[in-house]
């Protein structure tokens, strides 16, 4: 059965997953993942070596688009996370039913498939989570040695090179904890491994400051021990952080209301009753839950980015876990079996025609826009073209074309924003040999002088000579 929680998310995530790089779900920083990933450089903070790693592999497909193929990676990872919520749901409730109407229904919400058929690192960082989850249950019930928390700590040492925001998984790893039945016998040296564990799992961030300056652009200075801080801390977003504006608070929780509705009332009513299960058999074990889902939704209000939304996503999957508890606990009122049964079958044909339904809405299979975009753009400019860029989009699917497809290797990709940082001038001179003085091309820029080469400002559109429309 488990296999079918696994292959039915991924079909549909395989069926419409965007065919090659793509803006669609807040997907612009795909061309930098995939740059750094092709090239093992260094993507823009906090790095995400895990992801860059893992994502590699899958580059080596020998067929499809390259970026069809890290497109495929998002779905695999998220196949992989139904998987898992499965299991987590089986191992709380004893139902295999009841955990395959909770993995699909995650699978199926529009927030979460959105994500499946793109790049971006949000995937691979809830299989993370949900792999967390699922060994803390694992060790709660003292199914596997004490050796697990070893297991637990690496998992959690890598995940954070899938995201940072992984850390909001602890209240879950605690309480479990807890409420394991070694807990009373917990020793310092179990308590080591685990914090050896998160260490070794850590080690994965050396991967920066080993590739630092062998990609396109290497943010900051990570080489060094500052910049190594800064750079997987994420210092260039802390202004970010719980830095909303109070006139966008209210747009933003209704947002996250309209997130949550997406799941579709039967589910949300099912989580309710789940929690409620889930008290009745141990108040920690919601506890820890809901600390960690609270977390995630604070966080994703707070953070002042249009694409904080994202950090919602271990939120579903929180809930998926109490619509299992939910479809335990009705499942277990109805006296007869064949009631059961025909409960379930309604839940997952109701399950799979929401899927259905939601397919063609978040299909991303004709999805050309940025290709389209590049084409024009490497079609229409000169040769020896400095193509002077000045949004995330643009820079980043100009450099897939450029660099990972070795599209127009005589035209120069410069951000304008990024020029006024030293450390961005070192990248331009290490990347394009013909460029010779940044400075003087900086100067060109921003008072319209004279340069050696054509110097053309890219718009959403096409390319567009000096004093274009940006």
């Amino acid at each position: 059965m488990s296999i079918f929680v696994f292959l039915i998310p991924l079909l549909a995530y395989s069926l419409t997953l965007a065919p090659d790089i793509t803006w669609a779900n807040y997907g612009m920083d795909g061309g930098d993942l995939i740059v750094a990933s092709y090239m093992l450089g260094v993507p823009h903070p906090t790095g995400y070596p895990t992801y860059i790693l893992l994502s590699r592999l899958f580059s080596e497909i020998p067929f499809g688009s390259i970026a069809w193929r890290y497109n495929l990676f998002s779905a695999i990872s998220m196949a992989g996370v139904a998987w898992l919520l499965f299991h987590i749901v089986v191992n709380i409730t004893q139902s295999k039913l009841a955990g395959m109407v909770s993995a699909w229904t995650f699978s199926f919400t529009p927030i979460i498939w959105q994500q499946a058929i793109i790049t971006e690192v949000y995937s691979l960082n809830l299989f993370f989570v949900a792999l967390l989850i699922y060994m803390s249950i694992k060790h709660m019930q003292n199914i596997t040695s004490s050796y697990l928390l070893f297991g637990l700590g690496l998992i959690f040492g890598l995940g954070l090179g899938t995201h940072l925001n992984i850390i909001f998984t602890l209240p879950i790893i605690i309480l479990l904890a807890t409420l394991s039945k070694r807990s009373n016998n917990v020793s310092m040296f179990i308590l080591w491994q685990f914090i050896i564990g998160i260490l070794i799992g850590m080690s994965i961030f050396f991967y920066i400051p080993l590739r630092a300056n062998q990609g396109v652009i290497s943010w900051g200075k990570p080489d060094t021990l500052l910049g190594f801080w800064q750079f997987i801390s994420g210092h260039m977003y802390w202004d970010n952080f719980f830095n909303l504006p109070v006139e966008s608070f209210l747009p933003r929780v209704l947002a996250l209301t309209g997130y949550f509705s997406e799941m579709g009332m039967l589910a949300l009513v099912l989580m309710g009753v789940g929690i409620y299960w889930a008290w009745q058999q141990s108040r920690l074990l919601v506890i820890g839950f809901m600390t960690s889902m609270v977390m995630y939704i604070t966080f994703s209000i707070s953070y002042r980015m249009a694409d904080s939304f994202m950090y919602l996503l271990p939120a579903f999957l929180v809930a998926g876990i109490f619509v299992g508890c939910g479809v335990k606990e009705v499942a277990s009122n109805i006296t007869h079996k064949s009631g059961q049964i025909v409960f379930i079958c309604v839940l997952l044909t109701v399950t799979l025609t929401l899927g259905y339904l939601t397919s063609s809405h978040v299909s991303l299979r004709h999805d050309s826009t940025a290709t389209k975009f590049w084409q024009r753009v490497m079609l229409e400019s000169p040769h020896n073209a400095v193509l002077i860029t000045s949004e995330d989009k643009h820079t980043f699917t100009l450099l897939y074309a450029r660099h990972v497809l070795q599209q127009r290797p005589d035209v120069i990709i410069v951000d304008m924003r990024l020029l006024e940082h030293d450390w961005y001038h070192d990248d331009l001179l290490r990347t394009y040999l013909s460029l010779t003085n940044v400075a003087e091309l900086k100067k060109a820029i921003e008072h319209n002088h004279a340069y050696e080469k054509p110097l053309f400002f890219v718009s959403r559109h096409c390319p567009h000579p000096r004093g274009g429309v940006y």
